[in-house]
Formats: C-alpha cells, structure tokens, sequence
C-alpha cells in the first residue's frame, strides 16, 4: 500500500490477519508496518551494494511520532548512499558492551595477568570498599557505567580528565593509563576500530622527589636506630639503611628467604613480579643472624603466622630523635641508591635497586647535584677527558 505517511495515516491503518505494509510516497523506503496484534512501527528498506534487501525498524509508533521517524529513516537512507548497512550497523550496536561490562570482562584479564590489579581496579571500577568503607564507582564508572564502548569520545575522555585534574594530576594521569589500557585492550579484541585515548594527552606532573639524606642526617639517624630497645625494630630500619629494599619487601621477609652463610636475599616476588636475589653486606648478615627466630617471618606481627605491617610510630619516634624534617621512608632507599651510582655507577645502583630500566635509577633514585658533576667538569674544562681522547684516537 502506497500512502504519505502522516499521524492520521497511522491511526486509520488497521491491522490484519497478516503484517500491513505502508510505503511512503515523499520519502522512498521508509514505511508503516501494523501487526496482527495491533503494535505499530516504522520501518525502513533499502538494498546494499551487494544487492541484498534490508529492512530494518526505525521505531515503535508510540515511542517516536512520524517526524523523528522520518527522520531517523532519511539519516538510514543517507548512510546507504554512502556504502553503509544500517541494519549491521545496529546489530552491532546492540552486541556492543557497555563500558561496566567491559571492565568488568578486562578487570577478570588483568587479575590473572597482573601483579598488582587493584591500581586498575582502583580508577576503572572504584575502591571495593571494606574495613568500615562502602564500594564506591571510579569517576570513570560514574560517568560511563551503561553507555556503549564505542560511545565514549575523546571529548569524553578529555573532559573526564579535566574533571580529575581537580584531585591532583598525578592520579589523573595514572587513572588514564589505566582507562587507555582498558580500552586498547578492546581495540586489540576487536570491539573497537580505534582508543579515544590516543588523542588525550597526560598532564605534566612535577618532577620526581629527590630528597635524600645528608652525611650528617645519615650519622643521626643511625645514632637512633641503635638506640632503638627493640631488636627486631633495629634490624628492620638497619635492613633498609644497607639493603636499600623497600619498605613492603622488609616487612614481609621470611627466614627461608635468606641465605646468611652466602649472605643472598632472594625476594620472592618483588615488585617486578619475579623471584630476584640481592646481596647482603656481611654486617647486616650477621645482624639478621642474631636475631631471635619467633615465627617464619624475620619481623613477626602481634598475632601468630602474620608478620609486621606498621612501623609509622617507630619511624616517627626515630625522626624526632633524628632531627630529621621532610624525610619519608622512602627516602632511605633513594639515598642508598645515590651512594651506589657515585660509588660503582648507575648500572650498578640499578641492579641493586632492582629496576628493569636504568634510566629509572637515574632519573629518581641517583639525583646529582652541581657539586656531584664540578669533578667532572673540571676534568673536561682542564683538558684531561679531550687528552684521554686524543690518545684513544692515535692507538
């Protein structure tokens, strides 16, 4: 049946024993269909370039009136002119997921890939909640919870962004390699032909902290850990101070980690995600040596088979006695790391600090100061390095 589909036109149509067929006369392949039950939509018909035929639904008559559907049925016809299949097109955006139940299917890959998912879960998801905390969704989760993958823009992304500067750029910037990991991942997968993400910037962060403690901190510092009426609170500040280990790696460490005839440690599972042996100094071997074995753990916590988890109050008493201002624990592994680069060089300090790439060590762990490079610049400003050179060139 050949009608110009108007409201008037709609409701006189009834329905039959079979599906009724108006065509529209202005608008070539948009129509009316009425079921036998009486449910009317508009529908659209269209060949490919193939030649195959189409018909695709625009909408329920009810939920949209004749001009929207209209409408929505000129924009199908358009994309047919340009080579498009509406009707694949909506196929695949009803199977495309929504970006919960994306993170939620990314997040259950990354948990069995990853060593640390909870960063991840963190800015994708939102913390789980616990410990007299409720769960709460990521700004990321708040803003696209139910909406298609392939929705999300970059526009998106870089106003979720600006929204997350506000609490600091460095959580921003971490938040958005999570998110752009996630959302590579479903290019990967073939969900997305492309990341907005690529086309959103990181912020500028600060530069890196590199405090470190002076000679004369160091010799304080060490006057109050040896003043210190614990062993075990001893031997665990001195580990750090010798060892350079990190904080999470010193408190977790078992007896069967340590070799201390060899005078090896080998971590388990640091934070590279694989077993790595350290040397021991002989004087921190035999300090370990001598403490009493209470539990499996070197530092055993208050309740059995657990070990230490705090010593913020011991470290906070040791910097009063110190005299120490604006030093975290942390600090003492970046100044264990300077004193290595002077001594034997960056690629050494890098081994022992356990990093995967040198310039880490250099850039955080080995800061230099203009006192640290006079020697060598006045090596080169006297001539001794263009003399060394020099001779290289006549050999």
């Amino acid at each position: 049946m050949l009608d110009k589909i108007t409201k008037r036109t709609v409701d006189k149509t009834k329905p039959g024993p079979k599906r009724v067929y108006v065509w529209d006369t202005d608008l070539e392949g948009f129509g009316l269909v009425v079921y036998p039950n009486g449910k009317k939509a508009f529908v659209v018909r269209y060949r490919t370039r193939s030649g195959q035929r189409r018909r695709k639904t625009v909408g329920r008559y009810g939920a949209l009136d004749v001009k929207k559907a209209r409408e929505r049925a000129a924009d199908d016809l358009a994309s047919v002119t340009k080579g498009r299949d509406p009707l694949e097109e909506q196929r695949e955006q009803r199977a495309m997921p929504t970006f919960k139940g994306w993170v939620a299917e990314y997040l259950a890959a990354v948990r069995l890939r990853k060593k640390r998912p909870d960063q991840d879960q963190y800015h994708l998801e939102g913390p789980p909640g616990g410990h007299g905390f409720k769960a709460q969704p990521s700004p990321a989760m708040e803003r696209w919870a139910n909406r298609p993958l392939d929705s999300i823009t970059a526009r998106d992304v870089e106003a979720w962004m600006q929204a997350m500067a506000e609490r600091g750029r460095t959580n921003a910037n971490r938040a958005y390699a999570a998110l752009r990991s996630c959302l590579e991942r479903a290019v990967v997968s073939g969900i997305l032909r492309d990341n907005p993400c690529r086309f959103v910037k990181k912020f500028p962060e600060n530069p890196a902290r590199q405090r470190v403690l002076t000679e004369e901190e160091q010799a304080a510092l060490d006057k109050a850990i040896e003043a210190l009426g614990d062993a075990h609170e001893r031997a665990f500040f001195r580990l750090l101070r010798e060892t350079g280990c990190r904080k999470s790696e010193a408190l977790c460490v078992r007896w069967e980690d340590l070799d201390l005839r060899d005078k090896v440690w080998t971590i388990p599972s640091p934070k590279a995600g694989r077993p790595q042996s350290i040397p021991l100094p002989q004087r921190t071997a035999l300090m370990l040596g001598s403490l009493p074995r209470r539990s499996e753990f070197v530092f055993p916590g208050r309740t059995k088979g657990t070990h230490l988890t705090d010593v913020s109050s011991t470290w906070k008493e040791l910097k009063a006695a110190a005299k120490l201002e604006g030093v975290t624990l942390h600090d003492l592994r970046r100044t264990y790391g300077l004193a290595v680069a002077k001594n034997a060089g960056i690629l050494v300090a890098s081994k022992l600090l356990r990093h995967h790439d040198p310039r880490i060590t250099a850039k955080v762990y080995a800061p230099l100061d203009v006192e640290d490079l006079r020697k060598a610049a006045e090596d080169a400003g006297g001539g001794k390095v263009l003399a060394m050179a020099a001779r290289k060139a006549k050999r």
